[in-house]
């Protein structure tokens, strides 16, 4: 039952992310001079909007806030990057521990 709440939650994050997106690039504000306020209810002192403004994704403007494709695009290959590295370290590390047991266990041959 935990791994299909967890599902759940990421699916949703990903809709609100999605929407959020969607906001500002429906309404052109990819430039500075075509700013928009943000959607009703996004915070920039608290969560992702905060976290947006720091890296880049998001930038003030007097007109409001423009949405950077290219800043996002490059936080999502960065993001995708670090994932498979963390699955190819835990892959190696299962290898290794399957081996490793192999070599010790008495009485099995190992051609190696």
């Amino acid at each position: 039952m935990g791994a299909a709440v967890t599902a759940a939650l990421v699916a949703a994050a990903a809709q609100r992310e999605r929407a959020f997106i969607a906001h500002f690039v429906e309404q052109g504000a990819t430039t500075p001079a075509h700013a928009v306020p943000l959607p009703a209810g996004a915070d920039p002192t608290r969560g992702g909007v905060r976290s947006w403004l720091r890296r880049g994704i998001l930038h003030p403007s007097p007109g409001g806030y423009w949405f950077d494709q290219a800043a996002y695009d490059a936080e999502r290959g960065r993001a995708r990057r670090a994932k498979v590295v963390v699955i190819a370290v835990l892959l190696a590390l299962l290898v290794l521990g399957v081996l490793f047991n192999l070599l010790r266990s008495p009485g099995v041959p190992v051609n190696l």
